[in-house]
């Protein structure tokens, strides 16, 4: 079943409505796992003073399968493209929703790290590369050398260079000379 069909089915503008009418047979794992966060986030809104709009709008947001566009993702949320602007000026929600989308991440880490040993395993060099930069046993070393100097250097190194451009003046004449 698709995010939309879920959503749009479901009808409702009350999180804790469509968290709790939700059943666990019609959605994959992924939903029951959002089921899950959401009660989880019902308890905590109020302490970063979110509101019921911009949780549902932050649930909604995160999910890897929802569609990218604006007026879609509102629809799916049942909130208006002023209340999506809003939020995504509100350092709390954005917070929140990088939360939101760091747990979802972390859920899918076992996957994903199976399939890089996949890679590995078959001899794959980028895929190598990434297992032992992830292990910490291959670093990207970058030098950077700064040229300090004093200011007597400085001085020294604009007189030398006065010197040179004067000495190859039209002509080839040098210029004067403090002797």
């Amino acid at each position: 079943m698709s995010v939309r069909s879920v959503y749009k089915r479901k009808k409702t503008r009350n999180l804790q409505a469509l968290v709790d009418t939700i059943k666990e047979e019609e959605v994959p794992d992924y939903q029951l796992f959002i089921q899950q966060m959401a009660r989880n986030i019902l308890q905590e809104r109020t302490d970063l003073g979110l509101t019921e709009e911009q949780v549902r709008l932050a649930l909604v947001a995160s999910d890897p399968r929802a569609p990218r566009i604006v007026t879609t993702l509102c629809e799916l949320a049942g909130v208006s493209r002023m209340t999506y602007y809003n939020a995504r000026q509100n350092p709390a929600w954005v917070k929140f929703q990088n939360d939101l989308v760091k747990q979802i991440t972390d859920q899918h880490l076992p996957d994903a790290w199976g399939t890089l040993m996949q890679l590995v395993k078959a001899g794959e060099t980028k895929a190598l590369r990434l297992f032992f930069e992830l292990r910490g046993d291959l670093v990207h070393r970058v030098e950077q050398t700064t040229l300090t100097e004093t200011h007597e250097q400085r001085l020294a190194r604009q007189r030398m260079k006065e010197r040179l451009q004067q000495g190859s003046s039209p002509g080839g004449q040098q210029g004067p000379t403090d002797a």
